[in-house]
């Protein structure tokens, strides 16, 4: 056993250590979060399993019970949807988000207020589809009223009363829909941001079931029938290689092999450029050569003779071949016609 200090500065012993009281409650809390959730979803599959001829308390038989949560699921059951009809599945509903909350933060906020006001709205429900009218071939009691007989008597009751301020059902039912609304929004005790989470989540969940359901769509004609499927594999087949046929259907005519090209023949490059007779040049006459210069007046000196100077060096400038040029013109030629240019040089 642990002891500590108590308050008054004696030693006391307690049987469990500190912070044992905390874990416990915070367990409790957890269990009873997990009775609500459990007792939300057999209340929630005990509705939606009822069936009229199961034994009740307004129907003795000694039939089996076809109530999936059996004869207590059966009398409850019975017993909502005769006095307040749909409306009883704002308990399941609740009973759920509250045992979630439980286990989730381990509190539950003003738990007293929600409890509270959880009739005063499955009673607003009731009056509100009470004057929806009932769909044909629905169970008893659902084919009188969907709000059982307690929704369709405070409706009734209201709409006397507010008749003189020129109300229909209509009207009265609207409004009970709408303070149920209010009244459930705020009994679910679900956060700002639990509430933008799950708006999110329901939007995705929308679109990839959008998605898949367009998939389906695109899918279902190769389901349903075979040879439609059979059909589609062919047709790709074909568009990817053509051959014949083995199975015994038409055989598919195979592609023409393509001619060969016919190598075209390379004539030779025509004589365009006839060579010339290399004219001999003209024999040119030698220069007169000056014997000396003239300076003027050389006053009885005698200038020396021109012969002494040497004659300039020849460049050596080269001369143009005209045989080399057509022979490179014809080469030229050839190199064009195997591009197929076809060009003819003039020299």
């Amino acid at each position: 056993m642990a002891a500590r200090v108590a308050a008054n500065g004696r030693m006391g012993t307690y049987l469990f250590p500190e912070g044992a009281g905390a874990f416990l409650r915070k367990r409790l809390v957890e269990l009873a979060g997990l009775i609500l959730i459990a007792a939300g979803v057999a209340l929630a599959v005990a509705l939606v399993s009822y069936t009229p001829a199961d034994p009740s308390l307004s129907h003795a038989t000694g039939a089996s019970v076809l109530n999936l949560m059996g004869r207590p699921g059966a009398l409850v059951a019975d017993l909502l949807l005769q006095t307040v009809g749909l409306g009883g599945a704002l308990i399941a509903v609740l009973c759920g988000a509250w045992g979630w909350r439980l286990l989730r933060v381990h509190h539950l906020p003003l738990w007293w207020l929600r409890v509270a006001l959880m009739p005063l709205m499955v009673l607003l429900a009731a009056m509100a589809v009470s004057a929806l009218p009932a769909p044909s071939g629905w169970p008893r009691p659902l084919d009188i009223g969907l709000g059982g007989v307690v929704g369709q008597l405070f409706l009734g009751s209201v709409t006397r009363i507010a008749g003189g301020l020129g109300f229909g059902a209509q009207v009265v039912a609207a409004i009970a829909a709408a303070m149920a609304a209010a009244g459930l929004v705020f009994a679910l005790a679900v956060t700002r941001g639990e509430w933008r989470t799950a708006l999110h989540a329901v939007v995705i969940g929308a679109h990839y079931t959008s998605h898949g359901l367009r998939r389906l769509a695109a899918w279902r004609p190769q389901f349903g029938d075979p040879a439609v499927a059979r059909a589609a594999t062919r047709e790709a087949a074909k568009r990817e290689r053509r051959e014949p046929s083995l199975d015994g259907e038409t055989p598919v005519e195979p592609i023409e092999a393509l001619e060969p090209e016919v190598e075209r023949t390379r004539l030779a490059p025509a004589e365009l450029v006839v060579p010339r007779a290399a004219a001999e040049p003209a024999p040119k006459k030698a220069p007169k050569k000056q014997a000396s210069l003239n300076l003027g007046s050389r006053d009885g000196y005698e200038l020396p003779a021109l012969d002494l100077l040497t004659l300039p060096k020849s460049t050596g400038a080269a001369k143009i071949d005209e045989e080399a040029l057509a022979q490179n013109s014809r080469l030229l030629e050839s190199v064009l016609d195997d591009f197929g240019v076809k060009e003819f040089l003039i020299t």
